[in-house]
């Protein structure tokens, strides 16, 4: 089953002033009136809107709603305006931002409106699925092909690392420090695991840009032209092993999909040469990611989504 936004997500729980946000909207584009606001569906994290103008025109608008978050809706709008000079990815245009919250309570981002089906709707309509895998590696390789010169878990706000290895360790450190405090019973089985894996961490040649989210519902699907016509939600970029990125498709895609999975490490190790012990790195990222998550979501008191993560990592690691 594909892992889309929840009923209890954030988004779901805050609310805002539409009306007040509309007619500021309605000022910032030349007077347009407003014809209908609705939520786009799959937003976990933010409230994404649709706004439609008596023009029949869209844009689409972004508001962030938890503090914490605040400085990644900055951070992805700057990174989109520089992906789209640097590379051909079919991204949304910047139309306007506003993180000053002087006008509105909450900073927002305003995006061209692209046209397309989410990929967790047109995915029961493709046919031919291995051509998605193929599209999706065609992606990755163009977001790969940025490079930083220091590994960072968060390109928005957390401390640039020595090297790629000790951001792995710190991070599965987190996770575990977590989980034991919790009164995790494996905590030792799942410690000798982690402890064993890190030994297949190589320093990566050059630290590359990693979406970390790369998943159905970031992207829009041409079903005429049978092609990605849209990608979405860099909140979570980092930088480092381009690999670390697989580890969110395979959860979030390829499992269900496994002809999505072959078109696209076809694909992919076309343009980048992949190690010959590619499988069981990825398979340990899956681990690091969902320590990540039960120690984020520990953190934020979301026990429902720590609880998935927690599961999702004994599945993979303890059966291992």
């Amino acid at each position: 089953m594909l892992i889309v936004g929840s009923k209890n997500s954030l988004p779901s729980q805050v609310s805002f002033d539409e009306q007040q946000l509309v007619s500021l909207l309605s000022n910032i584009f030349d007077g347009k009136k407003a014809k209908e606001l609705y939520p786009l569906p799959y937003s976990s994290s933010n409230k994404t809107l649709i706004l439609t103008f008596d023009d029949n025109s869209n844009i689409v608008v972004k508001v962030s709603v938890r503090e914490s978050r605040f400085d990644r809706i900055s951070m992805e709008a700057n990174l989109i305006k520089q992906l789209s000079k640097k590379t051909k990815l079919p991204l949304p245009q910047v139309l306007h931002t506003d993180f000053s919250r002087n006008d509105f309570q909450y900073p927002f981002v305003v995006y061209s409106y692209v046209k397309g089906i989410n990929l967790v709707d047109a995915i029961k309509k493709i046919k031919n699925k291995k051509i998605i895998g193929t599209e999706l590696a065609n992606i990755a390789n163009q977001i790969h092909q940025i490079e930083y010169m220091y590994p960072q878990f968060s390109l928005a706000k957390s401390p640039i690392s020595k090297n790629w290895k000790s951001l792995i360790q710190e991070a599965c450190n987190l996770g575990l420090t977590a989980l034991d405090s919790h009164g995790y019973k494996n905590i030792i089985a799942l410690e000798k695991y982690v402890h064993t894996k890190m030994k297949l961490i190589e320093e990566p040649r050059s630290y590359r840009l990693i979406h970390r989210d790369l998943q159905p519902q970031n992207i829009h699907w041409d079903l005429y032209l049978n092609r990605i016509n849209g990608v979405f939600d860099f909140e979570a970029a980092m930088s480092g092993d381009y690999l670390f990125e697989f580890a969110y498709l395979e959860t979030r895609l390829f499992k269900e999909h496994p002809e999505i999975r072959d078109s696209f490490y076809e694909t992919y190790s076309r343009y980048n040469p992949l190690r010959s012990n590619y499988k069981e790195i990825v398979k340990f990222y899956e681990v690091v990611r969902d320590l990540i998550f039960f120690e984020r979501d520990i953190s934020y008191n979301e026990l429902d989504r720590a609880k998935i993560a927690l599961e999702s990592l004994e599945r993979i690691a303890l059966e291992d």
